[in-house]
């Protein structure tokens, strides 16, 4: 239906028919395709050449698509390029890896895929249906947001109240994400990690920051928040969408794999939630309090052990979940925690240098600010959905999701791994973005993938976000894999000090590994799958 100030999905767009999702959006191949110049241009034909000449244009234009096709028919793969300038790896133990002069390329079969395990909304597209009541609800949703009648337009303070905006100040507080103005004015010191109990994946740190007060949130939702209307000025809001604060909340709420197998629904509109009736508005504020401040989840965090040695380590096998690091006669390795806390522990901190349009006050306060976004944006949502069901009884929203979420979202994991089994087990490499943290649990107990390909995960990888980059290698057909992910982090930041930016990268963004040719060592790879956001 809707990510964070984005509307334009709701209606259809060009992006309508979401029946059609694992063929439009399936893997996609580089081809040679991709590279081959247009080298014809019928504007450069001469008139005053006379009809031989254009007879011999056409015939040489006919002879290079002849060649054209029968070199798509013979590589119709992806290659893995080698370079003949490539640097050395910091605190590799390899001085550089050596570059391929002599022979052509090996030719490598490769897919890539993108399979937005992100995305559990059954509303994100308007698809095909058969249903009237479906079709008649989406065009009043439509209507509702697109010609918005000034009588739905209303003030955001009219459907998030001051009584929701007291209870959730009071939780902020309690929650140590929110402080109390101090008899002197000064606010309360604290460790921000530590309010939110360290449950925000790998290259968190520890920092000793002034949270903002209660009075600071109070203000700040009556002068930007208060009395804009709740379609024109916040669901349309773009800015919003830049600054992620409802986009970065939803991502580790909205669906919750945890550790212990279970699927945790945030009571909202744009999941599959069904565990309560949210028929008005007090009914869905309850349920979402106790969703974000009183349920326990149980999630994984990596913690990296470090240990000595005379040389470096091998690769990691990429069948299991610890990453191997090699590191000046020294490893590390990623050692998978289990921790059970509280919901909002989760949401991170927006940083003003990953997205430039937060404001300085704002990135400050930047964990509860989201928190209030979030519960603002599905306020809105709750309210607009049950105004349509009320006016029109038989468009029963919450009905028409559960039979959607059992159609398109809950077997989408199944369906995932089956066209991976199936269409794409003869690839050589396999590059996924988007991935759940769950991904290789899951994928253990398929006999197909698993038998076939060594899956690889970056020991960086956030399990508290359902985007992360994996890399899966054919058995058999690599040797000395070895995963760089955090050197390469190490390279982009020394770069990006230089530069003074800030490279826009996260947990589990990105996995680069290098490897051998299984059978001709002397052919060496660097393989990388990344997954970036609009401002990535």
């Amino acid at each position: 239906m809707m990510r964070g100030g984005s509307y334009n999905r709701l209606s259809g767009g060009s992006n309508s028919h979401a029946s059609s999702y694992f063929s439009n959006n399936g893997p996609s191949y580089y081809t040679p395709s991709n590279y081959i110049p247009n080298i014809y241009n019928n504007n450069n034909t001469t008139t005053n050449n006379g009809s031989k000449m254009k007879y011999l244009q056409y015939f040489l234009m006919l002879v290079f698509l002849f060649f054209v096709v029968l070199t798509i028919f013979y590589r119709s793969s992806a290659y893995a390029f080698t370079t003949t300038d490539v640097a050395p790896i910091p605190g590799s133990t390899s001085t550089s890896i050596k570059p391929i002069v002599n022979g052509r390329p090996k030719q490598l079969k490769a897919v890539t895929w993108n399979i937005a395990a992100i995305n559990n909304n059954p509303f994100e597209y308007w698809i095909t249906s058969q249903d009237p009541s479906y079709n008649s609800l989406m065009s009043n949703v439509s209507q509702f947001i697109v010609s918005t009648p000034s009588s739905f337009d209303q003030s955001i303070s009219t459907v998030f109240n001051d009584k929701m905006l007291g209870e959730l100040l009071d939780l902020l507080q309690d929650a140590k994400l929110l402080s109390p103005a101090s008899s002197t004015g000064t606010p309360t010191t604290t460790s921000t990690d530590a309010a939110v109990g360290g449950m925000r994946g790998m290259g968190s740190t520890t920092t000793t920051n002034s949270l903002a007060t209660v009075d600071d949130l109070r203000n700040y939702f009556t002068t930007n928040f208060a009395n804009k209307k709740i379609i024109s000025e916040f669901i349309k809001d773009g800015i919003i969408g830049k600054k992620r604060l409802v986009s970065m909340p939803d991502r580790v709420t909205n669906t919750i794999n945890t550790a212990d197998g279970k699927v945790v629904l945030r009571p909202t509109v744009i999941n599959c939630y069904d565990h309560a009736n949210l028929k008005d508005l007090n009914n869905w504020w309850k349920e979402w309090k106790l969703f974000m401040f009183q349920k326990d989840i149980v999630t994984k965090k990596k913690s990296k052990s470090t240990s000595g040695g005379s040389s470096a380590t091998a690769a990691s096998t990429g069948s299991s979940s610890t990453g191997t690091t090699a590191n000046s006669g020294t490893s590390t390795s990623s050692v998978s925690i289990t921790q059970k806390g509280k919901i909002f522990k989760s949401i991170q901190r927006i940083e003003k240098s990953k997205y430039p349009s937060i404001t300085v006050e704002e990135e400050k306060m930047s964990i509860p600010l989201s928190i209030l976004s979030l519960a603002i944006f599905d306020s809105i949502l709750i309210h607009m959905m049950n105004h349509i069901s009320f006016t029109y009884p038989q468009l029963d929203w919450q009905k028409m999701r559960t039979t959607m979420c059992n159609s398109l979202n809950h077997q989408k994991t199944s369906r995932v791994l089956q066209i991976l089994d199936t269409t794409y087990s003869k690839e050589d490499i396999i590059f996924l973005q988007e991935v759940a943290g769950n991904f290789i649990s899951i994928t253990k107990d398929r006999t197909t993938l698993g038998n076939l390909y060594d899956i690889h995960q970056s020991s960086l990888m956030d399990t508290d976000r359902d985007q992360n980059s994996f890399i899966l290698l054919k058995k058999g057909k690599f040797r000395d894999v070895i995963e760089v992910t955090s050197e390469v982090n190490a390279i982009m930041a020394e770069q990006s000090a230089k530069m003074k930016v800030k490279v826009p990268v996260v947990a589990g963004d990105l996995i680069v590994l290098l490897a051998a040719d299984a059978k001709d060592k002397s052919s060496k790879y660097i393989f990388a799958s990344f997954h970036g956001d609009t401002n990535g």
